[in-house]
């Protein structure tokens, strides 16, 4: 079973015309019906602050936010008090989650060959919006921006007129006309993504300081024992990884485009960098740890103009062989063997999902789930930070209240409604015993900050990882 990530679920929105303007509070979640209104100010709270600390290290530190979506809790990016809690922790950067991706930003057909940056469904004339209303209070409080997984081949970020490539077809673009078309447009997007960057850049120069180009480029589940690439609209689905020694091609040939175009202008000249989940965990990382390592120095045999590896890091303790005791040795040995690349390394995504509070007959208290969150937020990043060349931590969402875990029922999410019927795949992590219903899952509680926006054990537990990380040179 293939999980789903917080980008997913937004590009679903984002693909299908969702970039929503702010609605009402909506405890969507059937885990969580009892929800508050959010806040109308952020709690006093003092110490230094998470960008402080990171920054003391050498260290980079993002948050991100996005637009609201169909299960808001109250506003997400356009909640005043909510926008000033993240810049109340002193970030770097923001990490926008989904206003980047080229689904989202042109979502409409094209006219005549040329892209439109409009929603015709939603009556959206600019798809540039939220970042148009956002930037300027990141400007103004020298925050940058981190723009996320321009490109996806991914059903849940892809434009449906984007021509089917078939598996089996040509992956060379010169001998397969749709793949040219689609490749084409995905080429005149980046142009049009580094003019934004750039328009960003004039009014706060080095404003977009991290661009995810190509997000969760690997496939462990189409071909039966091998790894392949995901594919769909700029490659052909089903490729394997062991048939060419090379990056995919569309890889390849957006990564060039882009070391051509930044900094093209003199004014913005971010770091480029690829993205990848499931590195972490004792579930995937075996296989996808040795993949994604074997695609990095392909793509520097290739000569591509890569600065880094993103690692998406949605901790899941389910996913780890000792759920309570979760051993990252092996990640960190991954890490070393990133950084003798010579690669940056940024942790671009990290959260941590407590269902495992509601397996095998437990309570799910809050109190509960707090603590194995700390656990997970300081393990993981007490081993990951000894790696000097991871350069940025980006948090996935500040507070509870906008995790993507809240915007579905994950009892159907994750496919723990079929474990009890014994439906699931063989392979996936599962419970002894199951939640008797969805409403005994837990209600998620996967981030530093409570949903009255006040700061849990996990942001201590940020912190103590934070000062015992050594310095960056």
């Amino acid at each position: 079973m293939q999980p789903m990530s917080r980008r997913a679920a937004l590009s679903m929105l984002a693909s299908a015309g969702a970039a929503l303007l702010p609605t009402a509070a909506d405890a969507g979640s059937v885990q969580c019906p009892h929800i508050k209104p959010a806040p109308t100010a952020t709690p006093r709270f003092h110490g230094p602050t998470l960008g402080e600390l990171a920054r003391a290290k050498g260290l980079m530190f993002g948050i991100e936010a996005s637009i609201t979506s169909m299960h808001d809790y109250g506003g997400d990016i356009y909640d005043p008090a909510y926008l000033q809690l993240i810049l109340n922790e002193k970030p770097d950067f923001l990490a926008f989650g989904g206003q980047f991706i080229f689904s989202s930003v042109a979502s409409d057909p094209p006219q005549n060959d040329v892209l439109r940056l409009t929603n015709a469904a939603y009556g959206i004339e600019n798809t540039w919006y939220v970042v148009n209303d956002i930037a300027p209070k990141l400007q103004a409080a020298h925050v940058g921006a981190r723009a996320d997984a321009l490109f996806w081949e991914s059903d849940q970020s892809r434009q449906p007129w984007l021509k089917r490539i078939a598996q089996g077809s040509s992956p060379d673009r010169r001998k397969n006309p749709d793949l040219d078309w689609n490749l084409s447009r995905a080429e005149d997007y980046l142009r049009i993504a580094f003019d934004k960057f750039d328009e960003l850049a004039a009014a706060a120069p080095g404003f977009v300081r991290i661009v995810s180009l190509v997000n969760e480029p690997l496939d462990p589940w189409t071909l039966k024992g091998r790894l392949a690439y995901r594919g769909g609209a700029f490659a052909p689905p089903g490729m394997a990884m062991d048939d060419s020694d090379h990056a995919p091609g569309y890889i390849r040939d957006l990564f060039r485009l882009a070391g051509k175009l930044r900094g093209s202008k003199g004014r913005n000249r971010p770091s480029l960098i690829i993205n990848e989940a499931g590195t972490e965990d004792d579930q995937y990382g075996p296989t996808m740890r040795p993949a994604l390592l074997s695609l990095l120095k392909r793509m520097l045999a290739d000569g591509l103009p890569l600065d880094g590896v993103g690692l998406e890091c949605h901790l899941q303790p389910q996913m780890m062989r000792d759920p309570l005791r979760p051993d990252w040795s092996a990640f960190g040995a991954f890490l070393d063997e990133v950084a003798a690349l010579g690669l940056e390394i940024h942790l671009t995504e990290l959260d941590v999902f407590d269902y495992v509070v509601s397996c095998n007959g437990r309570s799910a208290r809050s109190e509960e789930a707090d603590r194995l969150v700390s656990l997970y937020y300081e393990s993981f990043l007490t081993q990951a930070l000894k790696c000097k060349a991871v350069k940025s931590v980006c948090l996935w969402d500040l507070s509870d209240r906008y995790s993507f875990y809240r915007a579905l029922d994950v009892s159907t999410w994750y496919g723990y409604d079929k474990l009890a019927k014994g439906e699931a795949p063989a392979d996936w992590p599962k419970c002894a015993r199951v939640p008797s219903s969805p409403q005994a899952i837990a209600c998620p509680r996967p981030n530093v900050y409570d949903d009255a926006y006040r700061p849990k054990a996990a942001r201590a537990a940020v912190i103590r990882a934070l000062e015992s990380a050594p310095v960056r040179g």
